[in-house]
């Protein structure tokens, strides 16, 4: 899914390799989280990086930026209430 509070559609994501497929990361759903272009480009900056955690991506900010990780809930009911 995309990074928190980003509401492009998925259509219009790029896929990302949480282990890149250059490093041996399989094109595999369990490797893969769905990034708008802009937040691709963050993830790959290193601003921001990205671990699975109960087979949901979990996006980890830069040291600078307060409030831990957190999950997109945009588009999931079941975290709605936890943003």
């Amino acid at each position: 899914m995309r990074l928190p509070r980003c509401t492009v559609a998925a259509q219009w994501c790029d896929a990302h390799h949480l282990i890149h497929w250059a490093d041996g990361g399989k094109t595999a759903l369990i490797n893969l989280v769905l990034l708008c272009g802009h937040h691709h480009t963050v993830l790959h900056r290193g601003e921001w990086s990205v671990t699975m955690v109960d087979d949901h991506p979990l996006f980890h900010p830069p040291s600078w930026v307060p409030g831990g990780p957190r999950r997109n809930a945009v588009h999931r009911i079941d975290l709605a209430s936890t943003g």
